[in-house]
């Protein structure tokens, strides 16, 4: 694949992605979502990294439309769940 075209899949699959489970799960009233995250949003050095990290900001700022009644989670793997507290005190 070329360097193009890897970046659009990037953008398409963990943003746009992310973005229609959301606007899914808010239409048909969901009550739960469940995101899973990777090592690579932590701390992103690339593109890849850097969509990962929109992906579950957009999965934690669309908590502000859910309601009360429903909840977009992240689960992030338990070895990020202690790094992510200690670059952000």
């Amino acid at each position: 694949l070329s360097i193009r075209r890897q970046r659009q899949m990037c953008i398409r699959d963990s943003i746009i992605g992310a973005q229609n489970i959301i606007t899914a799960s808010l239409n048909n009233e969901v009550k739960r979502v469940v995101a899973l995250s990777t090592d690579k949003a932590a701390a992103p050095i690339n593109l890849y990294g850097a969509t990962k990290l929109c992906s579950d900001k957009l999965f934690i700022s669309s908590n502000l439309y859910s309601g009360k009644n429903a909840r977009q989670t992240i689960n992030a793997p338990p070895f990020l769940r202690g790094l992510s507290q200690k670059e952000n005190p």
